[in-house]
C-alpha cells in the first residue's frame, strides 16, 4: 500500500485559512493508521485529535466545500485521486454504516471523476465517490474551531507575551542583583 505523502506548510495554511466561513472553522485530520470498518471511528477520532473531534460527514462537511476547497484539503492531507485503492471512512447522512452490517462502513474515495463500474456508489461530488466497504481504511476526522477557543488562544498569546516581557525584566533584575551582590562581597572582603 502507498504510504501517506507529506504536505507543505503552505498547503496546510491554505486549508486552515480558506475563505469559506464553514471551511475556515473546520480542521480536517486523517488517521495515520488503517482501521477496520467495524471499529469505533468516533472514539478513534477523539483519542487521536481531542474530545471535540468527530468523524467527518460526506453531506455536512465534504459536499458543502467548493471544488477548490476540496482540492486544497486533499492536497494538505495527502489524498490523491485513485481507483479502488484507498478508503477514507466518513459518515453518510450522519450515519456510520447500515444497521445490521457491523463490518461495513461508509467511505469515500477521491476518483477525480466517475467511480469505477463495480464501485456501488451512494453519491458523488466533485470526484468524491461514497460507498460501503468491508475493507480497512483511514478515518477522516474533523475538529470545529469555536469562537471562544479562538479568543482564549488570543488571550493566552497576549498573556504569554506579557509574561515573557516580565520574565526578561525579572531576569535582568536578578542579574543586576547578582553583579551587585558579587561587588558588595568583594568590597566587604576588602578587595
Amino acid at each position: 500500500m502507498k504510504q501517506p505523502t507529506s504536505f507543505s506548510l503552505a498547503s496546510l495554511l491554505l486549508v486552515l485559512f480558506a475563505p469559506s466561513s464553514v471551511f475556515a472553522a473546520t480542521t480536517f485530520y486523517l488517521t495515520k493508521i488503517y482501521y477496520h470498518p467495524g471499529a469505533d471511528h468516533e472514539a478513534i477520532c477523539k483519542m487521536d485529535y481531542g474530545p471535540s473531534a468527530i468523524v467527518a460527514d460526506f453531506g455536512v462537511d465534504l459536499a458543502t466545500l467548493s471544488e477548490t476547497e476540496l482540492q486544497q484539503t486533499f492536497s494538505a492531507l495527502g489524498i490523491e485521486a485513485t481507483k479502488n485503492e484507498y478508503y477514507y471512512f466518513v459518515t453518510f447522512n450522519l450515519d456510520h454504516g447500515p444497521a445490521g452490517a457491523p463490518d461495513e462502513a461508509y467511505f469515500f474515495e477521491y476518483n477525480a471523476g466517475p467511480a469505477p463500474a463495480f464501485f456501488g456508489k451512494l453519491d458523488n461530488y466533485h470526484g468524491i465517490n461514497v460507498g460501503l466497504t468491508d475493507k480497512y481504511g483511514r478515518i477522516l476526522c474533523k475538529v470545529e474551531a469555536s469562537t471562544n477557543r479562538r479568543l482564549r488562544d488570543v488571550n493566552t498569546e497576549e498573556e504569554q507575551q506579557e509574561n515573557s516581557e516580565g520574565d526578561k525584566a525579572e531576569a535582568k533584575s536578578e542579574e543586576e542583583d547578582t553583579i551587585a551582590g558579587k561587588l558588595r562581597r568583594k568590597l566587604s572582603w576588602g578587595w
